[in-house]
């Protein structure tokens, strides 16, 4: 039924008191919203009408009670009446149509919405109701006998499984692993390499001749950290968190657009500022106002094609509502334009949406701003500590008595593809128990939530006791033998024993499920974190940034403002995505995050404070896994680490090893009572294993 005649009989039933256009338009919604016909709409107020009547108390001095009226309060009350019905309704099947499908609630409650038949035990199948095999390449599949991607197999009854009952909760709670369960860590069914059996598809894994090889080295004159002798149950190590691990809970999905805008205006202010101070600027300006004298303007890179890579016709630049009204102009590059602040012998400059800049040039007030010259953020500065605090961190001989300390790293996932029995996981844990590092730092997915079984649906155990039985009790199993061994764990978006999806992310709950070891041996930090073993400043984040910057950057070829009289390095595009995370001074400086990508960073934007570097110092290590390759290298004094992912696949990853040495104590001792940079990327070997 069309508007008009809804109007109509609206107007029919309802009389003149829908002569007022906001109760109209208030009838017409409910009609609308719950599939409702006129006449039933009425047959509704009137009901509504009785009850309000019987239920309020009589008025005093026993005077007639006035009738409900018709008017857009009345009726937005009604509407509240008829969601409640409607949410009550759904909380179960009450009769049935003539065909057999399920009726909700009773009378006229349902409003006409049906549903297919389907029980939760049927899982995913029971709610799809026949929907997917109705695509011609299901159809041709069921023809053939053959299962497709996007078809899920339906269980067998219980009589096919010898009378037992199979899984009554939606797939979502109901993971079955496709093997057995798991054995305990070091112990196998074949009894001689601490692996459980292969599965089909993993051998690929199992046959490897390369395993703790030595793929990459960084400082490889220095010696790596030596097992210690007689470990103690005491850390030999100090560890502190720079973050407010409370700030990392709030409640994701609250977004408001006005509380975003803010955030993004005021990240433009603050670099602004920056900028003032860095470059010792005294005025910027508003890049859309017209001007015949060159001036300085600052702003967030956008792209004018939402759709397509940034390209240098689609460069555009968004300045704040302070500095000029929030107005977005593009950018037309001179063929002589130059860059300051940049990486000596870059010869351009990279760019990516979400990028703060500084540009020189002018508005000619042909609707586009003329770039002669682009200034690059400057890094926080670094880290530094007395020298008297790191004399007793390195020195002390209750603590490492001058010996270096060690870090192993590892990123998940920590399974093949073919099934879930955590082998690649186990080989980093025996890796443990012979080196003994002073701190494990594991970075999820744990239980990754992209996992072809899982996705599938292919599994018969809750996140929680995939974990518990395959990390969790080896991981504690695993610090029961390596006794100086301090554990932390950072989870990643993709943990599906993470009840927190949003990115900044807060830590895994020390839940009794997950079998987690004791919370002095095991320390849970949010994603990201920023943390200091001893002296030294780390920084993780398991969101893979370099490898969405790797996508999204457009490199401008641009010379030198100031050249550098000594030779040019050699061109390192990973060096540049790391340094473009160091000079943004964030953990995740793209805005908007890839669409492709996505579902993988589930940014919240209103806390984007979180994913700045604590403590306003640029972390000593930052760690950033990612598909890329896995590297080590020095950017602009801070020592960036790509540990890779344990498994790719079906095949073998690669972990980090962190041998930190002491500094010379001499020198200490000479400037005890001043400050001290920590100059780790000198004194830190970093070596890259396969697994």
């Amino acid at each position: 039924m069309d508007e008009s005649k809804t109007r109509a009989a609206l107007l029919q039933h309802f009389g003149d008191a829908l002569r007022n256009e906001d109760a109209m338009k208030e009838c017409l919604s409910i009609s609308r919203l719950y599939s409702m016909p006129p006449d039933e709409l009425y047959y509704k107020w009137e009901a509504y009408v009785i009850n309000s009547e019987t239920s309020a108390a009589p008025p005093p001095g026993g005077r007639a009670r006035e009738p409900l009226k018709i008017n857009v309060d009345n009726l937005r009350e009604l509407k509240k009446v008829i969601q409640a019905d409607v949410q009550a309704a759904g909380k179960g099947f009450g009769g049935a149509e003539a065909d057999g499908t399920p009726r909700l609630g009773g009378g006229s409650a349902g409003l006409g919405t049906k549903r297919r038949q389907g029980r939760m035990g049927e899982g995913i199948e029971g709610l799809l109701g026949g929907i997917a095999p109705q695509t011609p390449l299901a159809k041709r599949a069921a023809a053939n006998g053959r299962a497709t991607p996007g078809t899920i197999k339906a269980r067998p009854p219980p009589s096919a499984l010898g009378g037992m009952a199979t899984p009554t909760a939606l797939s979502c709670t109901n993971f079955r692993t496709p093997a057995r369960p798991a054995p305990a860590f070091g112990s196998s069914p074949s009894g001689s390499n601490g692996f459980p059996t292969p599965t089909a598809g993993s051998g690929k894994f199992h046959t490897r001749t390369n395993a703790g090889e030595l793929a990459e080295s960084l400082n490889a004159h220095l010696e790596p950290a030596p097992a210690p002798a007689n470990p103690g149950p005491k850390s030999r190590v100090a560890l502190s968190s720079a973050s407010d691990i409370k700030l990392y809970g709030y409640r994701y999905m609250f977004e408001k657009i006005s509380e975003r805008s803010e955030v993004l205006d005021d990240l433009i202010d603050s670099f602004a500022h920056v900028v003032r101070q860095h470059y010792g600027i005294s005025d910027l300006a508003d890049p859309g106002a017209a001007t015949s004298e060159p001036v300085l303007c600052v702003g967030r890179i956008c792209s004018d094609a939402e759709s397509a890579k940034l390209s240098e016709s689609s460069v555009i630049l968004e300045s704040s509502r302070m500095m000029g009204s929030g107005i977005r102009i593009p950018l037309r590059f001179a063929p002589d334009c130059v860059v300051r602040g940049g990486a000596p012998g870059a010869e351009g400059v990279g760019l990516f949406p979400g990028q703060i800049v500084g540009v020189r040039g002018k508005n000619g007030g042909g609707g586009w701003f003329g770039v002669d010259e682009v200034f690059m953020m400057p890094p926080l500065p670094l880290a530094a500590t007395p020298a008297s605090d790191l004399l007793d961190l390195q020195y002390d001989s209750d603590r490492l008595a001058g010996s270096p300390f060690s870090v192993m790293v590892a990123s998940g996932p920590y399974t093949l593809d073919s099934d879930l029995e955590y082998a690649p996981l186990n080989a980093v844990l025996s890796e443990v128990r012979v080196q003994q590092p002073d701190v494990l730092l594991l970075l999820g997915p744990f239980v990754d939530a992209s996992h072809p079984l899982i996705k599938a649906g292919d599994v018969d155990q809750t996140p929680s006791e995939i974990f518990r039985t395959r990390v969790g009790r080896r991981l504690a199993e695993t610090l029961d033998s390596a006794r100086g061994t301090t554990a932390i764990l950072i989870p990643s978006v993709r943990d599906l024993i993470s009840a927190h999806i949003a990115f900044p992310q807060s830590h895994l709950q020390r839940d009794e499920e997950l079998g987690l070891p004791p919370q002095k041996r095991c320390k849970l930090l949010p994603n990201p974190a920023v943390f200091s073993i001893n002296e030294v400043v780390f920084g993780v984040s398991t969101v893979d940034v370099l490898f969405h910057l790797r996508k999204e950057e457009f490199f401008k070829k641009a010379a030198e403002a100031e050249p550098s009289s000594e030779p040019a390095p050699l061109k390192d595009s990973m060096a540049m995505l790391c340094r473009h995370v160091l000079g943004q001074r964030s953990f995740y400086p793209i805005f908007p995050a890839p669409k492709e990508s996505a579902p993988d960073v589930n940014l919240d934007l209103t806390h984007q404070h979180l994913l700045k570097f604590a403590g306003d110092v640029v972390p000593d290590v930052l760690i950033l896994p990612s598909m890329l390759k896995h590297f080590a290298k020095v950017v602009d004094s801070t020592l960036v680490i790509n540990p890779g992912f344990s498994t790719k696949a079906q095949s073998a990853g690669t972990f980090a090893k962190i041998s930190v040495h002491a500094m010379d104590r001499a020198g200490l001792e000479v400037v005890e009572g001043e400050h001290v940079e920590h100059r780790v990327w000198d004194r830190a070997r970093v070596d890259l294993v396969r697994v």
